[in-house]
């Protein structure tokens, strides 16, 4: 079960906007499993297509604040 954490995790993190389909055919885990793993062990939700935390401790807060920083940074360079 945490090897399906870490996959599912890391399928979010690459691209926050993936559906729960998208996630089955690229893991090879039921929808359920996905759905589980979203809710009860990430502590996700789906806002407006994007999967947000529920909610964010301190080093969550900070370690998004460094994502978005780079992805603007990527973003203005024009290497997105």
């Amino acid at each position: 079960m945490p090897e399906n954490i870490e996959e599912v995790r890391s399928v979010i993190d690459d691209d926050s906007y993936i559906t729960i389909e998208k996630m089955e055919m690229q893991t090879n885990l039921s929808h359920g499993t996905i759905q589980r793993v979203v809710s009860d062990h990430l502590n996700l939700r789906k806002i407006t297509a994007l999967y947000m935390p529920k909610y964010l401790t301190d080093s969550q807060r900070a370690e998004r604040v460094r994502i978005y920083e780079e992805n603007l940074t990527k973003f203005e360079d024009e290497t997105w």
